[in-house]
């Protein structure tokens, strides 16, 4: 029995281990959003689930930005297709698209029931009919001469945009998408335009006309003949449509850190005589992207401010300290280099102290000058977090 147990744990460890990863969205049709009204997980894949209107047998979701003005907008669209008849009226759509956290979207949910065959043959009636009518408003017919509105190359462009246009409300489930009119019907145009009268007399000029009128009839046969093999395919018909404006995701803990490293300052002098002064430090590192999908540089990098918490000795043997907390402070970046150690560089703000005396050698004054030096050094980190709104 244990073993029994063991192989079925192993076999289904590759699944378990793929839904795992997807953390799961449940869409309500009737309310129209998810979660029971929560804001979406964000920064890691989703898995959409929901009920299916009835019929439906395909299922587009579009993650639009918020306030998107068109589905040409969508930044991601995901497909379900019905593989058998067991789903018991539920849908599940891994969509790999992270979302941002504290960030809106719009969503729509596409549902696509099958068409009938008389509903394909009326569809396909009716872009032959606007197609064939585009293409007769194209043609300028004159007393001894054909002419086309716009070049042949614009009229095939707009014939093709018709039928794209025409089923952007369908969808294949083979995904067999219409491309182009075949080359046949641009040679029936290329023909029709070397028609010309073979005279000038009125006999001629009517054999011109029914030229013509034969040529554009076997376009018209022609265009029919195409679009009504598109029809073959099994399209499907958008039968539900929701949309989902500005929904907002989940506002994720900000981020920062304890920085305990030790560095050196450069005060002085050149490379062969140098001055500097080295000294633990303390400060906050800030992340320049709390976000698991910004650029890893971004996401191993920070912003780090703090103060060395000795003060240095100058080449003269006088005191460098700091303003405000009388210790040398630090502005800086940090970077992440093994899993406790991160790289600091940046720039210190010191202070030196020297006294002024005079000719006898009494003290006059204090000299108080403030100036800016590099640093560099290795520190560890403590992470914490605060949760922060919009």
């Amino acid at each position: 029995m244990q073993q029994a147990i063991l192989i079925l744990v192993l076999c289904l460890a590759p699944f378990i281990t793929l839904f795992a990863q997807y953390t799961t969205v449940q869409f309500n049709l009737e309310k129209n959003y998810f979660n029971e009204g929560q804001p979406l997980p964000a920064e890691r894949p989703l898995m959409f689930t929901g009920s299916l209107p009835a019929g439906a047998e395909l299922l587009e979701i579009s993650i639009l930005p918020e306030k998107a003005k068109a589905s040409k907008d969508a930044l991601y669209t995901a497909t379900w297709k019905q593989q058998t008849s067991n789903n018991n009226g539920l849908y599940n759509l891994a969509v790999n698209y992270p979302l941002r956290s504290s960030s809106n979207y719009d969503f729509k949910f596409q549902f696509f029931r099958p068409m009938s065959a008389n509903e394909r043959a009326e569809l396909g009636r009716k872009i032959a009919g606007q197609v064939i009518a585009y293409s007769d408003a194209g043609m300028r017919l004159g007393a001894n001469k054909m002419t086309w509105a716009s070049n042949k190359r614009r009229l095939l462009n707009g014939m093709n945009q018709l039928v794209e246009e025409a089923l952007a409300n369908y969808r294949n489930p083979n995904d067999v998408a219409f491309l182009s009119f075949s080359r046949a019907i641009a040679k029936q145009l290329d023909q029709m335009d070397s028609e010309s009268p073979l005279g000038k007399d009125s006999v001629a000029l009517t054999a011109w006309r029914s030229r013509l009128e034969q040529q554009q009839a076997a376009l018209h046969r022609q265009i029919t003949a195409e679009v009504d093999q598109i029809m073959t395919q099994n399209w499907l018909v958008l039968s539900a449509d929701y949309y989902i404006d500005n929904y907002e995701t989940e506002q994720k803990q900000r981020s920062f850190a304890l920085n305990i490293g030790y560095g050196g300052v450069y005060l002085s002098g050149q490379f062969d005589d140098l001055t500097y002064g080295d000294a633990p430090y303390l400060g906050l590192a800030f992340p320049l992207s709390n976000s698991n999908i910004a650029p890893k540089f971004l996401r191993n990098s920070s912003v780090t401010l703090g103060a060395f918490i000795q003060n240095f000795t100058d080449a003269e043997g006088h005191e460098v300290s700091g303003v405000v907390v009388n210790r040398p402070m630090y502005l800086g970046l940090d970077y992440k280099l093994f899993q406790f150690v991160r790289f600091n560089a940046g720039a210190t703000l010191l202070e030196s102290s020297r006294p002024i005396m005079d000719a006898n050698g009494m003290e006059l004054g204090i000299d108080r000058q403030i100036f800016v030096r590099p640093f560099i050094g290795l520190s560890a980190r403590i992470d914490l977090s605060i949760q922060l709104g919009k």
